[in-house]
């Protein structure tokens, strides 16, 4: 199996937030993840499906307003 993990580092470093951030949402259940070994890792293929949900229904202001 050749699958790749990113480690918390890493994907806090793609998501601009903190270790101490991803770490908590990994805890939560809020970001998906694994615990292998005592550490967390993340398949990139499931960071990014996550980053493409977050952004489903957060459609910006409508543009012109009511008329």
């Amino acid at each position: 199996m050749t699958d790749t993990f990113f480690t918390i580092a890493q994907v806090a470093e793609r998501l601009q937030v903190s270790e101490k951030t991803v770490r908590r949402m990994l805890v939560s259940g809020e970001l998906p993840g694994y615990k292998i070994g005592g550490q967390y890792r993340i398949k990139p293929a499931e960071l990014e499906a996550w980053i493409a949900e977050q952004a489903i229904g957060k459609v910006p202001a409508a543009e012109g307003g009511n008329a």
